[in-house]
């Protein structure tokens, strides 16, 4: 691990400047998760280490992952942060490998502030995303009522009928709700809500409700950290959902070599066919995040 990527998960401004000025690089890549030390400092909220980073020549728009600077800030709604990286010219309308721009991102979390700011900066609320979704739609799926009612001055007709489907299906308990905080925990990495779940007896493999696990969302960020804490808690790593996927799939999906590798074994040969032909598109698209 560099120097600049252990000063930015410890949080120590001081020893990141020391990094820096020794000549450590400042778009060192962190082994486990794949993001750059701007995207992690940007998924904190770290405003000094994030200017610190920029100041030193960090770029804004690398990588362009499911974890990249402007994506970070977005979906953890830090204003701040996202502010500081357009000012430093972070590409706004960029998208990440699933085809999510950062609006899109900041909709699908909820993150009314950031969405509104983004809107305001000239980020297009009609791009269509992942799967040829509109922000909106994407809030929606979530259940995120504010930001459909903000989004919907820029929708058609077309988003408006699929928003009303989404929102009426997605109607949730407070069972579900449990469930997709805990979700929310094991796409962010977020080890200690996690494990707060899990020791209050959380079922490590509670889906939401298109059969989607932690596991799944854990995979597809290349969280194999959290992997490791949810097989070691009972989860299944081969756990199908309802559109026939399992975790495997989702890493190959994210093009994450080493989530593929970790999840091989614990998957059926029934489903690692299907997940091996998403790793060869992943890597014809050159998404591929390893060796190939």
């Amino acid at each position: 691990m560099s120097d600049v990527i252990r000063a930015v998960q410890n949080g120590d401004r001081d020893a990141l400047q020391a990094a820096l000025s020794a000549g450590s690089d400042f778009d060192a890549m962190d082994d486990v998760s794949g993001e750059s030390a701007l995207a992690i400092a940007a998924r904190e909220g770290s405003l000094e280490l994030v200017r610190a980073l920029l100041e030193a020549g960090a770029d804004p728009n690398s990588p362009l992952t499911t974890a990249w600077p402007l994506g970070n800030a977005a979906i953890e709604g830090h204003c701040d942060v996202v502010e500081l990286l357009l000012d430093y010219d972070a590409d706004i309308d960029a998208t990440d490998e699933c085809g999510n721009s950062a609006l899109a991102s900041a909709a699908a979390a909820g993150r009314l502030e950031v969405v509104e700011q983004l809107v305001e900066a000239g980020a297009r609320p009609r791009q269509k995303g992942s799967q040829g979704r509109r922000p909106i739609v994407m809030a929606a799926e979530n259940g995120h009522q504010t930001v459909v009612d903000y989004l919907k001055q820029f929708a058609t007709s077309a988003d408006k009928k699929e928003v009303a489907v989404c929102l009426k299906r997605h109607s949730r308990g407070p069972i579900l709700e449990a469930v997709v905080a805990y979700h929310d925990s094991a796409f962010l990495g977020h080890i200690s809500s996690l494990q707060e779940y899990l020791r209050n007896g959380g079922i490590p493999d509670a889906p939401d409700e298109y059969g989607v696990t932690a596991a799944c969302l854990a995979a597809n960020r290349n969280r194999v950290d959290v992997l490791r804490i949810l097989q070691e808690a009972g989860a299944d790593l081969a756990h199908v959902t309802d559109a026939n996927e399992c975790p495997l799939y989702y890493a190959a999906m994210g093009g994450h070599e080493e989530a593929y590798d970790y999840l091989w074994d614990f998957t059926p040969a029934r489903y690692q066919k299907a997940a091996a032909e998403k790793k060869a598109e992943r890597i014809r698209e050159g998404m591929w995040h390893g060796k190939s």
